[in-house]
């Protein structure tokens, strides 16, 4: 064999053995890169579901305060009512008491 012969087999054995780790190292690139887009899209959906569940906490507090609210007005109109019928109470116990002293 000459010296071109086994050089071409030593580039021929070299190339045979190289090319399956290339395409190894390449599958692995390729694996990595789905998988590190997979991360990135879960990061977006957990910031996305994040984001939502601050929005829903964000709208409950403003439901409760806009009840807070009302039960509110609704308490300082039953007070104001009560204040009402007690002070026409006592508008009536006194003529009552004026009525019984003029008679008695």
């Amino acid at each position: 064999m000459t010296k071109t012969g086994i050089t071409f087999i030593a580039i021929l054995i070299t190339t045979a053995f190289s090319i399956p780790v290339v395409q190894a190292d390449h599958s692995y690139k390729e694996a990595w890169e789905a998988r590190k887009e997979q991360m990135e899209q879960e990061r977006e959906f957990l910031k996305r579901a994040h984001e939502l569940e601050r929005e829903e906490r964000k709208r409950l507090y403003e439901l409760e305060r806009e009840e807070r609210k009302h039960w509110e007005e609704m308490n300082r109109e039953a007070l104001k009512h009560q204040e009402e019928m007690f002070r026409e109470e006592f508008k009536h116990r006194e003529e009552m008491a004026r009525e019984f002293r003029k008679r008695y």
